[in-house]
């Protein structure tokens, strides 16, 4: 995701109270948006990832609508930004707790390096402040020009922010305007500083990152848990814990498989293809050159369904420089067989799914 060219298309706020302090203040237009206004809204978005940027991935385990809502932005030939971003808007209205602050909450369409994407902002709203809707044309929506010159002063920063980019080109539609990005030299490619990867999420062929300037970031926590459990999102793993995940759940499925030889093949394909010298992993890759069509599909489905990215993502073998060393055989009989990675040609693996023969070609050194 490269942020240097990032047009804000379409833009709606609403007003997101506690609970307690009332009902949420939802805007029934999306917010005029003027080039000025616009390109100062870009600039604030921006300028949030320029030092905080951190990958995410939506979580399949959370139940949060966001996930479903910004998937639909991003692939709707009409996006119904109304609709969605009042979803979101009850959304939090609804988790927001004594513990969180209100505030405002901005759903914008941008498009990103040509292709279409969907910010979310979340901005506290000062104590005192006096109401923001006012009515165009006999429906309410947010006074952008107020929330400029209330919030996002040069002095204050947007608090919370996630942008969520689709891999596939496809411009976000657009009202008539003559925005034009501004060019920004510090910005680059998206790698997250401490994973190197760039964010895609497997299921989806998005990419995605957040920015949350409230806390303070630790080796544990980056982002603030409420913001990233009302997006339905986790923080990417790093590449160690990737690599070390694909190897063991890869291990896994092969030794779910009954046929000794195809084992076998597929245990010495997995060794190879992680060893080499590339600094990526595909998994999907590694599935159409060392198993059998039938096996495939499911192997990959195995893989997504336990976390592991099926698309390609950054190497580290430092966890499993063991595993690439040597491979062991373990019979039921307690028989243990330790074969060095580079002596696998010389062992053949074969026999029937409940008798396996193990034969070892070579010059008999000693036994002890």
């Amino acid at each position: 995701m490269d942020l240097g060219e990032l047009y804000v298309r379409r833009l709606i706020i609403h007003e997101v109270p506690k609970p307690a302090d009332g009902p949420v203040g939802l805007s029934e237009i999306e917010s005029p948006l003027k080039d000025e206004i616009g390109l100062y809204f870009r600039e604030r978005l921006v300028e949030s990832f320029v030092f905080d940027r951190t990958t995410i991935l939506f979580d399949p385990a959370s139940d949060s609508p966001v996930p479903a809502e910004v998937l639909t932005l991003l692939t709707e030939a009409e996006p119904d930004l109304l609709g969605r971003s009042q979803a979101l808007a009850k959304h939090l209205h609804d988790r927001q707790t004594g513990a969180t602050s209100g505030g405002l909450l901005m759903v914008a369409l941008l498009e990103v390096s040509g292709s279409r994407g969907v910010g979310i902002l979340k901005l506290e709203k000062e104590e005192g402040a006096h109401a923001l809707l006012k009515t165009v044309g006999g429906k309410h929506t947010i006074d952008v020009e107020l929330i400029k010159d209330l919030f996002l002063t040069k002095k204050t920063r947007v608090f919370k922010a996630a942008i969520f980019v689709s891999a596939i080109s496809q411009k976000a539609p657009t009202k008539p305007s003559t925005e034009t990005a501004i060019a920004d030299e510090a910005l680059g490619p998206d790698v997250d500083s401490k994973t190197g990867e760039a964010g895609i999420s497997p299921a989806t062929g998005m990419e995605a990152v957040v920015a949350d300037r409230q806390v303070e970031r630790t080796p544990s926590a980056e982002v603030a848990q409420f913001f990233m459990k009302f997006l339905g999102c986790k923080i990417a793993s790093d590449p160690k814990t990737q690599t070390t995940s694909m190897v063991e759940e890869s291990l896994a499925y092969i030794n779910e498989i009954p046929d000794p030889t195809k084992k076998s093949r597929y245990l010495t394909g997995l060794v190879a293809d992680v060893a080499k010298p590339a600094e990526t992993i595909n998994v999907s890759t590694f599935a159409e050159d060392n198993l059998d069509e039938d096996d495939r599909d499911s192997f990959v489905q195995h893989l997504a369904n336990k976390g592991v990215p099926t698309t390609s993502f950054q190497k580290d073998i430092t966890s499993v420089k063991s595993f690439l060393e040597k491979i062991t055989y373990k019979f039921e009989s307690g028989i243990n067989v330790i074969v060095p990675t580079a002596a696998e040609g010389d062992v053949a693996v074969g026999g029937a799914n409940d008798h396996t023969v193990l034969t070892v070609t070579g010059k008999l050194k000693k036994v002890r």
